[in-house]
């Protein structure tokens, strides 16, 4: 779309963000500058060394595109590593103002400066990667303002040593930190193990040392090792793959931030933009910026960064002339360090530069100060819209989004000041006067939608703990008002300007809860009812009226995010609707023929109304990434406002929600520089009203040679990057371009492995072992509802999916794009069931091939939206009645919950779906299949290695890739 920008477009500044004006990208280095007076000149460079910590966890030139074995998540806790001890502190300092001083957000003490933890550090293979070793899989127990940007200096490149010695005077920290109390952070780089761990993304799995094998043994883990695809198709390892490590000194590795949080396409990045154009690999860096996890936090009158790119002081900067001058590692200009840099004037005493957070962890948390605020900061606002037509209460909808909403009451993310105020819309707006003052709740109609106003500037929008009583007298009687309800029309227009002109001059989050499709007033929806889309037709994928996208745009700018929840039993028209989320940073909660007496659909979106009213909020958020001198980002992914080159604008901003930023060079970079840097920087309003700036760094290593280039690849995120473009690609052009091109891309990049292998065609399909699993990736694309050619698809199903996989973190996406395949008719006896650690070991991954189906089994499928029971018809009487309490006969296909029973085997089932549940923030409803229903199909259309309908099978993919590279 254009006119400011989501979905990987860009429009013209639109304004400056909620803050000081924004700075320019990293500018090309500028010359040392003069020794500080009082010191002697540094002749090299020294590198800042803080103590060990814990380690964490050009598109083809076909049609181009636009802009487990079993495996353990979780271990315990690693050796400590320990340098010597540091010189002791001096005592006193300047008095000065006051300096920073760190908490670990939300429980760490004020005034206290964390030791990161130790870890000992896997070693590195020649090829650029740590190995990984094998896993059995475990369930674990459980933008800122900117300053402004100086002008430019001329390049002058890296210095040849950057990165050497530590800085004189200072030296690691020790050992003891621990016993002197000190307190310490859970993972590397400061961000807890991502949910699925560093490498897996899915919440409490972090990754452990248990072995486990490939499903075809002479599959090597080699990093450097070549495959060939056509003669060994059994590529999928038998845990969830993991991110490749970058291959980066001891000291930057333990700092590096955690690939969940920050996550590139290569993990070496290339000197000559002429290699990454050879490699034909999209270069693009996925960004995860607002996780749940707890950071350091730090709170500072001054906040340290370079006085001409505007990076934050990081774990990767340099200390020259015995620490007190600093160079910045972005744009490589030489500041001098403030006089009152080591002194802490909250603890009154001198601080070791070694335990500060920002140059101990990529991903800290600053308490902003006074500059970065236009306004007060924004309190939580709730803006409730509810379609209460026919449709909507005779579905249920109503009475399930009152009783979801009041159930949530007391824990909705806020504090005192949050406020909350609902509109309720059919053919006319119902306004609702929640005042204390009033002993119950007044309705206010408003039957004139076409000159629609606010009948009480006042007691619409409610302090939540002050109205408390008449809010939950509202949400209680509210489906009792419409039961008779004989309005089929819907003017959801109207509702949502009403809704915003209460909360415009404020900000708010506002939720849209939607049944009918609009039918009256300015958003009426005319397109016909055609529920399916054949072939190239994506007519209808087109939005068929520009209210939605437009008041999305305006709704941005009044700092207002948009949620929409549809619940329609027919065709709504979501790839109309859903422009109302896509600029104002919103989700798309998606219910397909939504019934409330289906009890597993209930829960669902029970539950995920209850997740999305509890989850971390940050408010009037602006998001920018810096890059080292020489790169620049280019096209967006996401929901957002681009209101300027690279400043995002993020109405809310939620930890659900992802971006991905495509890369681009302005030069080569310089051939002595060692390594190249991101830094991610989210300025927000908390929910209990404080500006905080959330900072993340990656440092990548740079590659001299194509070779370097490949070995570094992510084949995960090059997928998740081709998916994104070939969404752009098939709105803007056919779907058939947008299939082609991604076939296209895979077969160039193997192409260019050839020649650079020094094979002909007749070596076969070769890959290295980073991209072995690309075509596979790309198959399960293909096939995906989002890109599929087969009759029937729903046009709201095929929007849906395109809304997905522009916005789901990488660590959800993986499972969408190649689902999870498990057999559980002959679980090993530790598998299912948690150990004395609370981890609970997972079944090994299956290809999604029938081939692996066995007669009598029982199989489980997971791709991160819902789960599918498959049961043969042959199973064992026995299995059957432990696991399901009846026959084989007796099972009712459809959604479903597991009995509750004594069996070991149903132990370690539910065990298994509930793990499997508490890896995603959506609730995974579980379908029970058996091979004689009519379900059937719709397992055997997830076994994605096999031929389905007219699509290619994983055989004929790597055929036709191998003709097309030729």
């Amino acid at each position: 779309g254009g006119g400011g920008g989501g979905g990987g477009s860009s429009g013209p500044p639109q304004g400056p963000p909620s803050g000081a004006p924004p700075p320019g990208r990293a500018g090309p280095p500028g010359p040392p500058g003069p020794p500080q007076a009082g010191g002697p000149p540094s002749t090299a460079p020294q590198q800042f060394q803080p103590p060990p910590m814990s380690q964490g966890p050009p598109m083809s030139q076909g049609p181009p595109m636009s802009g487990q074995t079993q495996q353990t998540w979780g271990g315990g806790p690693p050796p400590q590593q320990g340098g010597p001890p540091g010189p002791p502190p001096q005592q006193g300092g300047p008095p000065g103002p006051p300096q920073q001083r760190a908490t670990a957000a939300p429980a760490q003490p004020a005034g206290r400066y964390p030791r990161p933890p130790s870890a000992s550090m896997p070693a590195v293979s020649a090829a650029g990667f740590a190995p990984v070793p094998a896993m059995q899989p475990v369930v674990g127990a459980t933008g800122h303002a900117h300053g402004g940007a100086a002008p430019k200096t001329p390049a002058s490149g890296p210095p040849p040593d950057m990165g050497t010695p530590p800085v004189s005077g200072f030296t690691p920290g020790d050992a003891g930190a621990a016993s002197r109390g000190r307190p310490r952070y859970p993972s590397q780089s400061g961000v807890p193990a991502a949910p699925g761990g560093a490498a897996d993304g899915a919440a409490g799995l972090p990754p452990s040392a248990n072995g486990s094998a490939l499903a075809n043994p002479s599959v090597s883990t080699d990093p450097s090792a070549v495959f060939d695809l056509l003669n060994n198709r059994h590529v999928l390892p038998t845990s969830p793959v993991h991110a490749p490590v970058p291959q980066l000194p001891e000291s930057h590795r333990r700092r590096n931030v955690s690939p969940k949080v920050v996550r590139s396409t290569l993990n070496r990045v290339p000197i000559q933009q002429a290699m990454l154009r050879k490699s034909k690999i999209p270069f693009a860096i996925s960004i995860y910026p607002f996780g749940p996890e707890e950071v350091p936090c730090i709170e500072s009158t001054v906040i340290r960064r370079c006085r001409s790119c505007r990076t934050y002081m990081n774990p990767f900067v340099t200390f020259l002339s015995h620490g007190r001058r600093w160079r910045c590692n972005m744009c490589f200009r030489v500041d001098n360090v403030p006089e009152d840099y080591d002194y802490d004037a909250i603890q009154r005493k001198h601080v070791e530069r070694s335990e500060r957070p920002e140059l101990n962890f990529a991903t800290v948390e600053y308490i902003a100060p006074s500059e970065y605020m236009v306004r007060p900061p924004q309190p939580c606002i709730y803006m409730f819209v509810i379609d209460v037509s026919r449709e909507a209460v005779a579905n249920g909808m109503v009475e399930l989004v009152c009783s979801a909403i009041l159930a949530n009451l007391e824990a909705m993310t806020g504090d005192v000041r949050t406020k909350a105020g609902f509109v309720t819309f059919d053919h006319q707006l119902h306004f609702y006067n929640l005042a204390a003052s009033q002993s119950q709740p007044r309705m206010l109609i408003v039957d004139d939608i076409e000159d629609a106003f606010i009948p009480l500037p006042q007691d619409l929008v409610v302090n939540v703990q002050e109205c408390k009583d008449n809010i939950k007298l509202l949400l209680e009687g509210l489906p009792g008002m419409f039961k008779d309800q004989t309005s089929d029309k819907s003017c959801l227009a109207e509702a949502l300007k009403a809704g915003r002109k209460l909360v415009q001059h404020l900000g708010a989050r506002m939720s849209v809860f939607q049944t009918t499709r609009p039918n009256i007033g300015e958003g009426k929806i005319e397109r016909p009812k055609d529920a399916k889309l054949n072939g190239d037709d994506l007519a209808g994928l087109q939005p068929s009226n520009a209210f939605y996208k437009q008041f999305s745009v305006e709704s941005s700018r009044c700092q207002i995010g948009i949620d929409l929840f549809s619940f329609g039993r027919g065709y709504v028209d979501l790839a109309t609707l859903g422009q109302v989320v896509k600029f104002a940073a919103g989700m798309t909660y998606y219910y397909e023929a939504f019934s409330a007496t289906n009890a597993e659909q209930r829960k669902k979106a029970e539950k995920e109304i209850g997740h999305y009213l509890t989850r971390g909020l940050g408010l009037e958020a602006v998001l920018r990434v810096r890059a080292s001198s020489g790169l620049v980002m280019s096209t967006f992914h996401g929901h957002f406002f681009v209101r300027s080159v690279d400043l995002l604008a993020l109405p809310n901003v939620s930890p659900d929600n992802a971006y991905t930023l495509q890369v681009t060079y302005e030069h080569d970079l310089p051939e002595n520089q060692q390594f190249a840097y991101f830094q991610v920087a989210l300025l927000y309003t908390s929910s209990t009203g404080e500006r905080r700036i959330r900072v993340h760094t990656l440092a990548l290593p740079t590659a001299t040679n194509l070779g370097e280039v490949f070995a570094s690849a992510d084949a995960q995120a090059v997928a998740s990057v081709l998916a994104k473009m070939a969404i752009d690609r098939a709105l803007s052009s056919r779907l058939t371009d947008a299939r082609e091109a991604m076939i296209n891309l895979v077969a160039d990049c193997l192409k260019s492995y050839r020649e650079l292998m020094g094979g002909g065609a007749d070596r076969g399909l070769m890959a290295p072992n980073s991209l072995r699993l690309l075509p596979l990736y790309v198959l399960g694309l293909l096939k995906n509802p989002a890109f599929t050619t087969e009759q029937g698809v729903a046009i709201d199903s095929r929007a849906n999916a395109m809304t997905m996989i522009k916005v789901l973190p990488l660590w959800e996406l993986k499972e969408y794009m190649y689902p999870r395949l498990y057999a559980l008719h002959n679980l090993p006896e530790d598998v299912g069931l948690r150990d004395e650690q609370n981890r609970l070991p997972m079944p090994i991954v299956l290809h999604a091939s029938a081939s692996m189906i066995e007669r009598g089994g029982v199989y489980l499928l997971s791709n991160s939206q819902y789960i599918l029971l498959y049961v043969s018809r042959d199973v064992s009487p026995q299995h059957c009645t432990d696991l399901f309490g009846c026959a084989y006969s007796e099972l009712k296909c459809g959604p479903t919950d597991l009995p509750r029973a004594d069996s070991t085997v149903s132990k370690k089932v539910r065990n298994i779906v509930r793990g499997l549940r508490s890896c995603h923030p959506r609730y995974l409803v579980l379908v029970l299949i058996t091979e004689d229903s009519k379900l059937r199909q719709i397992f055997m259309q997830h076994l994605v290695d096999d031929k389905i309908g007219g699509q290619m099978s994983y055989y004929e993919l790597l055929q036709d890739i191998q003709k097309r590279a030729s």
